[in-house]
């Protein structure tokens, strides 16, 4: 399912933004932290659709 696709590439995405910052790479963090805000908006869509 989609929305399960999503919310694992979701908790993944956040595991990487954790293991960059934890490496000092506050760039890469940042960046991770666009796609993660992304990612759960497209996933809010996607519930919202799927509870009609």
């Amino acid at each position: 399912m989609v929305a399960d696709r999503l919310a694992a590439f979701g908790r993944q995405v956040r595991a990487d933004i954790t293991e960059a910052s934890d490496l000092g790479d506050q760039d890469t963090a940042d960046l991770f932290t666009e796609v993660s805000r992304a990612v759960d908006q497209h996933l809010w869509f996607v519930e919202a659709h799927l509870q009609r």
